[in-house]
Order: structure tokens, then C-alpha cells, then sequence
């Protein structure tokens, strides 16, 4: 099916809709162009760049490529254009290009230094205001109206402010360093006089000390209190009163510092922890929330739930209480970080939880748990559990035998759970999904920083590490558009290969 009336491209100045459309009207399967042949006939100079930010398939076969325009390599955000393809043709197209050459003389040399805008926002700022990690050079509109040209856009220095009541995103002019415009990121519920829905409160966490969370400000008769739930994530976190959790309440706090019992503690830091694992998703993957549609996460702290933590689709963190072999709640980053990446999983590749699909399933967890916490600690200690387990970790991933796990894959391998003929029970673990799982751990360390030796069968390896950052991206592009439900560790690794 041909979608024309998705033919809406936007065009400036001399730019005509209507040119691919004519080219629409001779070839109804079509177009069989490159996109550098696109943008010449869309008339845009090579001083401009456009970048393929993503690319994705729909459940009906169409392609959409998604590209951002820069300008003299600055980004010009608005200017945003995508190519919709379907059998290796182009049948519709939309988005905006900004039409700033030739019209928008500029010298970087004239602009304010970073350390100078720094300041001008430091000005801005009101007591318990702070600043964002980065700041960035880019062509914005001025009027979120206006035109797509150099008669509305400026170049500026875009910072985001974090706000007792609201996350700001603010431009200034990069040349004056005069406040141009805001961009609110945020929405927070007007009924509540003087509340916010993303507060930034804190709490003592059990294993990562003082950390800031996002809270909630709710109002009642003799004033307000704050409670875990990030509005801007979307994430909730409540103590469930039963074993199945069909009811919980919230955690509360008079001053949105979560340190005065232990509970706020346990709590908060769970609260803290999925939040680090949504930003490492979405800032490493541009992946939002655990189904990249902003899935509203319900985080429940289960005091009747033993030494263990899970994931319930389609959006509960369950973390249960120590009892012997765990030393305390289990709450730390990389468990956190692991059941998240089961959501994750559940929606992208949705890997059945027995058998090798189930190694896998587990394997993934594992591996984007601790991304979670090298996104925030700044390492990679290749162990699972080691901050929550009274015994040394739970799972080794450059040492999987430690655990009692294979680091090689097949019948004859130590430790290794045969799947010949298994029927999966939760009393073996169905046919092992939490020992297989180190073959795939294994491989990950040795893509990752390399190494040599002989497997389990007297096969020698040598392997050349790539670093910890492209075999993350490596793993995450398999399982997000390649592996199936029912994957295998040959489908895997032609999945990686692929990716």
C-alpha cells in the first residue's frame, strides 16, 4: 500500500511540496532515490548536514528513517526530516529544513566561551537551583511559531536548570548571553497551589550514600509532604501490605530528604536506583522507559517477598526483603538496573524465560544491570549482587565458573544445564536460565576487554577487546531488532553479527 497521503513535506522558502509529490505521480511504487539524491532535489547546499539519527521498522514492513539537520556542524533543532521506505523505496516523506544559508552570517570566534554562559545562567539561578552536566552550542527558534529561516532562529547556548519546582531548558544568546527563551521540561499539576510534581529531593541510599531523587509535593489540611513518584520519569515506588502487593502505600516524607527511618531509606533507594536505570536507557539507547513509549514503572518494596527481586509484566520492580542469604534489602543498582532490563527485554524481543531463550533472557539482565551502574559509578566490575549477597556476588561475568555457571556453551561443559530433552519446572530453574546465562556473561567480558585461553572441549580462543561501550551497543541492537522470542545461542550470535 502506497501512503500518499502521508506526502506532507514541509518546505522553506524556495522548497515546493509539490515537487516529490509530481515524482509521487509518475512512479506509484516510489521512489527509487538515495537520500543524498533527495536532498539535492530538496535544494539544500552541502554546508548543510543531515544526520541518521534512527532508523526503525514497522510491524507492517515500512522503514523510517529519521534525520537531523546541522548547519556548519551545529545542531539546528526543528530542523528534522524523515524518509518513510518501503521495499527499498521511498513512499512518503515529512519534516522541517531550515533555510539558514546564505542568510545567517556567523563567526564562532565572536560567540561567548562556555565558561562565560556558565556564569550568565549561574545568575539566573534561585537558592536550591542547579545546572545540568552539559551545554551545548545550537540553532533554536525563537518563536516555537514562527518560521523555519533566519529571520527566527538564533544561535545559543542551551542548558537545562533543575528548579525546586520544575526542569528548565534555557537559551542563551550565544553571542550577548542574554536569556532568548525557555522550554519547560516538565508538566506539573496546576490544581496544587505552590506543589510540584518533580521535586528534587534526596535520600541516604543503603549502598551509594547521599544521592537526589524526583519526588511528588502533596498538599493536605495542615500542609504538605513529599512521596516517590517521579512524574517525569514516570516512576512510583510503594510499599506493598501483603505478599501479592494487590495494595501498597507511599512512602512519605515531611522534608523530601528520605533519611529518617530505614524504610525511607530502602525505599528511596530503590526509587533512585530505577531512575538511574531509565536515564541509562535513555541517554545510551534513546530508549524511553521500558518500551521506548514512556511505560509508567511501578517500583513495590516486598517485605514478604525473600531474598529476591523480580519483574511482573507490563510495569512492576518487585524488591524483596534479606532473610540469610542476602545481607540486606534488595535495592542495589545492578539488581535494579537487572529487572529493569527484563522490562526492557519483555517489550523489545519479549525472550521466553526457559531454556537458552531464558539464558539469554537472564544474560541481558545481568550485562545491562551493571551498565546501569557503570553509568553512575563510572566502572565495570563484571559481578552481579555483590553489594546486596552476604557471600562475595551472585554471578561472576569474567569468571562465570566462580558461580557455578558454564563459560562455555554446550553438553560437556562445566556446570553447564543440558537441554536435551528438559521440560522446564520452576525446581530446575527452568532448565536453567540463571547458570546458562554465563555463556553469554563470558563472551560479553571477552568482547569487551579481550582475552585468551582454551574452553571447556580444548578449543583455543584469542579475542581482541572493543571495549565496554560498543558491545553494549552491539547487545542492545541484537535485542532490539533482531532476536525473537524464542532465540537460541546461535540465534544470538548471529543477531550480534548482524548488529
Amino acid at each position: 500500500m502506497i501512503l500518499r497521503w502521508f506526502l506532507i513535506g514541509i518546505f522553506i522558502g524556495s522548497i515546493q511540496a509539490q515537487t516529490l509529490e509530481e515524482w509521487m505521480r509518475n512512479d506509484k511504487s516510489g521512489i527509487a532515490y538515495t537520500p543524498e539524491e533527495i536532498w539535492d532535489r530538496l535544494e539544500i547546499p552541502s554546508i548543510v548536514e543531515m544526520k541518521l539519527v534512527s532508523q526503525e521498522m514497522d510491524e507492517l514492513g515500512y522503514i523510517h528513517y529519521k534525520y537531523q539537520q546541522h548547519y556548519k556542524g551545529i545542531k539546528v533543532e526543528g530542523g528534522e526530516y524523515i524518509l518513510h521506505l518501503y521495499n527499498g523505496k521511498i513512499v512518503a516523506h515529512n519534516g522541517h529544513i531550515a533555510r539558514l544559508w546564505g542568510n545567517y552570517p556567523f563567526s564562532l570566534s565572536d560567540t561567548i566561551d562556555q565558561a562565560t554562559a556558565l556564569e550568565k545562567v549561574k545568575s539566573l539561578l534561585e537558592k536550591g537551583d542547579s545546572i545540568g552536566k552539559t551545554i551545548s552550542l545550537v540553532f533554536t527558534r525563537k518563536s516555537v511559531s514562527g518560521k523555519y529561516d533566519s529571520t527566527n532562529y538564533f544561535l545559543a547556548y542551551k542548558v537545562v536548570v533543575y528548579r525546586q519546582n520544575a526542569i528548565e531548558q534555557i537559551y542563551l544568546d550565544a553571542f550577548s548571553g542574554e536569556l532568548v527563551k525557555t522550554i519547560p521540561l516538565t508538566h506539573y499539576e496546576r490544581y496544587l497551589p505552590h506543589s510540584c510534581s518533580c521535586c528534587q529531593g534526596s535520600v541516604h541510599t543503603l549502598f551509594n550514600g547521599y544521592r537526589s531523587i524526583t519526588t511528588h509535593q502533596v498538599h493536605y489540611i495542615f500542609g504538605h509532604r513529599y512521596r516517590l513518584i517521579d512524574y517525569c520519569r514516570g516512576i512510583e515506588t510503594k510499599q506493598c501490605k501483603n505478599f501479592v502487593c494487590n495494595t501498597a502505600t507511599d512512602f512519605y516524607d515531611p522534608n523530601n530528604t528520605f533519611v529518617n527511618t530505614y524504610e525511607d531509606r530502602v525505599g528511596g533507594s530503590a526509587h533512585w536506583a530505577v531512575e538511574m536505570a531509565y536515564d541509562y536507557f535513555l541517554n545510551e539507547h534513546q530508549q524511553w522507559s521500558v518500551d521506548n513509549k514512556g511505560k509508567y514503572i511501578k517500583v513495590r518494596i516486598n517485605n514478604y517477598l525473600i531474598d529476591n527481586a523480580v519483574w511482573i509484566p507490563p510495569d512492576i520492580i518487585m524488591a524483596g526483603a534479606p532473610a540469610g542469604k542476602a545481607s540486606d534489602y534488595l535495592v542495589s543498582l545492578d539488581i535494579m538496573g537487572h529487572e529493569f532490563t527484563h522490562g526492557v527485554i519483555y517489550y523489545a524481543a519479549n525472550l521466553v524465560y526457559a531454556g537458552e531463550s531464558g539464558a539469554l533472557n537472564e544474560s541481558y539482565a545481568d550485562i545491562f544491570g551493571n551498565a546501569v551502574e557503570n553509568y553512575v559509578q563510572g566502572y565495570f566490575d563484571f559481578y552481579v549482587g555483590e553489594d546486596v549477597l552476604a557471600s562475595p556476588y551472585v554471578r561472576s561475568m569474567d569468571n562465570p565458573n566462580s558461580s557455578g555457571q558454564p563459560d562455555t556453551y554446550g553438553d560437556g561443559a562445566l556446570y553447564w544445564v543440558s537441554q536435551q530433552g528438559c521440560i522446564p519446572t520452576q525446581s530446575n530453574d527452568y532448565c536453567g536460565v540463571h547458570t546458562n546465562s554465563g555463556v553469554q556473561n563470558y563472551w560479553f567480558y571477552l568482547l569487551s576487554q579481550g582475552g585468551s585461553g582454551v574452553n571447556d572441549f580444548g578449543v583455543s580462543y584469542q579475542v581482541q577487546g572493543i571495549g565496554i561501550a560498543k558491545t553494549l551497543k552491539i547487545l542492545y541492537r541484537a535485542l532490539r531488532f533482531y532476536l525473537t522470542s524464542t532465540a537460541n545461542y546461535a540465534d544470538a550470535r548471529m543477531a550480534t553479527i548482524w548488529a
